[in-house]
Order: structure tokens, then sequence, then C-alpha cells
């Protein structure tokens, strides 16, 4: 398989966890801001392991039996959450349900549960760390696009070089606006924009679980690095002639 299929296969994978991904997180806003746990959560619970069957199958990867076999439990405690008998059986049927995801997310493609004593079902919880390092690959996937055809490299080193330009024009736009007192009033008026504190806190909570699901899944379905890979020793710049050009053109157009 050539560099340009792999990179392909990777972009795809990456955009389809992060659709899922941010499908969940806004659905987990719907389901449970400002609501009191009841049938949400088990449909949630289920919409969070149907993710895990949907990019799986879109993946052509198939999920062990002893993932399998922890759906019927899992289903149970969270089902069991909507019964509210009280509130500590309610917070340990959330508890593990949680567990039975998180076992889930390490038994996907590695069955190993039989492995698995008392001091490793404790040690599951520290599981989302794990999740960072494939969060960051996946996210970086996303905008690697070098390789899979010519266009798709020009756009991805246009938005690298907008990406660079924003934070400068910001700071200029800052410094003139402390300098003359028309200019000060235009961007007043053009960041004065009237937003809930409420809807910033929603879509920071909507970002968090979208993280967190692009973390587990990019988790669950992660490549094993090839061993025999040669590291390259030529790295071409991260500043390329496209992304410098929109650099200093959206400096320029500042002054």
């Amino acid at each position: 398989m050539n560099m340009g299929t792999l990179q392909s296969n990777a972009l795809i994978k990456a955009g389809l966890i992060i659709g899922v991904s941010l499908v969940l997180g806004l659905l987990f806003d719907y389901f449970f801001y400002a609501k009191i746990l009841g049938v949400a959560f088990p449909l949630y619970v289920v919409l969070v392991a149907s993710g895990l069957f949907a990019v799986a199958g879109f993946l052509n990867k198939q999920i062990s039996k002893e993932a399998l076999l922890l759906l019927a439990p899992l289903i149970f405690f969270s089902v069991m959450v909507f019964v509210r008998s009280s509130a500590l059986l309610t917070l340990l049927n959330i508890v593990a349900s949680l567990l039975l995801l998180l076992v889930i997310a390490e038994v996907s493609f590695d069955g190993k549960l039989k492995n698995f004593f008392i001091a490793d079902y404790i040690k599951i919880f520290l599981l989302p760390f794990k999740f960072i390092l494939p969060l960051f690959q996946t996210l970086s996937d996303l905008f690697s696009l070098e390789g899979v055809n010519k266009d798709k490299k020009v756009l991805s080193q246009v938005i690298k070089g907008v990406v660079m330009a924003v934070p400068v024009l910001f700071i200029f736009l800052i410094l003139f606006s402390s300098a003359d007192l028309i200019f000060q009033k235009y961007v007043s008026d053009l960041i004065n924009i009237n937003i809930e504190p409420e809807t910033v806190f929603r879509s920071i909570l909507v970002l968090i679980a979208t993280l967190v699901y692009i973390g587990a899944y990019s988790y669950i379905f992660r490549e094993a690095k090839n061993q025999n890979e040669s590291p390259q020793n030529n790295k071409t710049s991260s500043f390329s002639h496209i992304e410098s050009s929109i650099f200093r053109i959206c400096q320029a157009r500042v002054f």
C-alpha cells in the first residue's frame, strides 16, 4: 500500500471519528444539560455503543466477542439508572456503566478480558489518559492532507497560513484600536457580540464531550506502528511558500 493510500485512509478514519464524536457531543448537551437523568441515559449509552459499531463497520473492523458480551450488562446497568430506586444506587449504576464502557474500549479488538484482575478493573478508570495521544493524532490526520493530492496539499497550506495569521492580526487590531479612537470604536462594535454565558458554557461542554469521544474512538481504532518503517531524515520546513505568502499578505493588509 503506497503512502498516498495510507494518508487517504487515515484522513477518512479521522473524518469519520470526528463526525461521530461531534454528533455525540451535541447529543450529550441535548440529553443531559439542566436535565434529570432518566431514560436519556440508557438511550445515550446505546448511541455511544452504536457509534462504535458504525465506525467499525465503515472501517471493516470486527469487534471482539468479549466486547459484544459486555453490551448486555452495560445496557442493564444503564437502564437501572432510569429506575432510580435511590441516589446511591443511581450513582453506582452510572459508575458501573462507565466502567463497562471503558472495558469495552480496551477489549474491542484485543480481547484480553480473561486476563483482567481486580486491580485491572480499578486501573481501567485511568484509561482516559491514554486517549490524549490518539486524540491529537486524529486531529493531526485530519489536517495532514499532504500527499493525498496536490489540491488538498495546497488547501492544507492555505489553512495553516490563515491560522498563523489570525493571532498576529488580532494583536495589530488591539494596538491600532489603542492608538486611534475612531478605529477603537470600530473594533469595539465589531467584537461586541451579545453572547449569553449559558451559550458559551454549553458550547464548551459540547467541545469537551466531542474531544473525549474523539480520543476514545481514536484509541479504540488505533493502528499498530510499523516497526520496519524507516525514520525520515529530511523533513520539510513547516513554513511552506504558500503559508508564508498568506502570512505576509495578511500583515500587509493590516498596514
